[in-house]
């Protein structure tokens, strides 16, 4: 499994369709991360993690491509 990471702040700052800020002024009950919980999975050695709140995308994108890229097995007819 892939985890992608980020804050609840760091999701808000990045809110293209308004939804935290709809959120923060009271117009969607039980938002995730304000007003209903949001628990982290229970992770394993072999999960990965990106945390898009302490990388930049192209860090993340990196990553992903490096742990992705490997496992890609090109079959030729």
């Amino acid at each position: 499994p892939i985890y992608v990471q980020a804050s609840y702040e760091t999701c808000a700052a990045r809110d293209v369709k308004g939804l935290y800020a709809k959120a923060e002024a009271g117009g969607v009950s039980n938002f995730t991360g304000k007003e209903s919980s949001f628990e982290e999975p229970i992770l394993n050695d072999t999960d990965w993690i990106v945390r898009t709140d302490k990388q930049s995308e192209e860090q993340s994108v990196k990553l992903l491509l490096d742990k992705i890229l490997p496992l890609i097995v090109i079959k030729k007819s």
